[in-house]
């Protein structure tokens, strides 16, 4: 391949584009098509070279010449990404939370998502659903991403289990109630919520929230837990051994 050739080939192409006004202000997103790479090899290449900073978008059914020449299918594409990072950023992001835990302590939770009981012709609609609905509860010290089976993940710094765990049933109700009303999909969520006691490193941690909804994807309701503590024991803002010293004064 003579590279020189393709930069001047890309060189008139962002010249063309400031000659319709298009681009200026605003940042690009520049992607090449791999052709005959499936997301099998696409995910033995970031195991060989993972740290290459590599990032896959797939076509899907949009042809190219949609992707290249229709606006609307442009704003598509810049909204999928937008708020997301790699799957290795998010390992490094969370790499960086543990090392802060292990400094001032503290607690985080992770999620990841899917959606079950999808009926075909409404497949895309349903990701869209739940993409939205997940993305309508990031804060600014949060960070979405996609685990190797492109599930979103989520990062929650500071976020324990009892929190989580009404986050996850809020997804759950914000999804439903966006759906259509003979839809009888749902939101699957696994949650992990960690404190100091937990010494898994960053990727055994997203096995895990995986693993979680692995088994989330299986039963009502869908959602499925684990953390430092038994969430049955911490189910409300308040332990049971608090509220009897509320209801008899320490007796």
């Amino acid at each position: 391949m003579n590279t020189l050739i393709d930069f001047k080939a890309l060189a008139k192409e962002l010249a063309a584009l400031e000659k319709q006004g298009k681009g200026h202000g605003e940042d690009l997103l520049i992607a090449r098509v791999l052709h005959n790479m499936s997301p099998v090899r696409w995910k033995e290449f970031c195991q060989a070279y993972p740290a290459s900073n590599w990032g896959a978008l797939p076509v899907s059914s949009l042809s190219l010449d949609q992707i290249a020449d229709d606006d609307h299918s442009g704003y598509l594409l810049g909204d999928e990404l937008k708020h997301a990072i790699g799957a290795e950023k998010f390992i490094e992001q969370l790499d960086r939370e543990l090392v802060r835990m292990g400094r001032v302590g503290g607690e985080l939770s992770l999620l990841c998502a899917d959606v079950v009981g999808i009926n075909q012709p409404c497949a895309q609609e349903n990701q869209e659903i739940m993409v939205r609905v997940l993305r309508a509860k990031i804060e600014a010290c949060d960070s979405i991403a996609t685990n190797k089976d492109g599930q979103p993940l989520m990062l929650l710094p500071g976020t324990g289990p009892v929190r989580s765990r009404h986050m996850a049933e809020t997804l759950q109700k914000n999804y439903q109630s966006q759906r259509t009303e003979n839809d009888a999909s749902h939101l699957a969520l696994g949650l992990l919520s960690i404190d100091l006691t937990e010494k898994s490193s960053a990727q055994e941690l997203v096995n895990k929230v995986t693993n979680a909804l692995h088994t989330a994807q299986k039963t009502p309701p869908y959602l499925f837990q684990i953390g430092p503590e038994a969430l049955n024991e911490r189910s409300t803002l308040v332990h049971s051994d608090e509220k009897r010293f509320l209801f008899y004064g320490g007796m």
